[in-house]
């Protein structure tokens, strides 16, 4: 694997986390919400 191919793979990596790290807090309210909701029906 040439440099040039790890540091691509670092920034996608990068990348990714900096998602993963944007859409965690979202999941998690949407799940509390869905759990909210829930109860509201029952």
């Amino acid at each position: 694997m040439s440099s040039a191919g790890i540091a691509e793979f670092i920034e996608l990596n990068l990348t990714l986390n900096k998602l993963f790290v944007l859409a965690s807090p979202i999941v998690y309210a949407l799940a509390f919400l869905a759990g909210e909701f829930d109860k509201l029906i029952l």
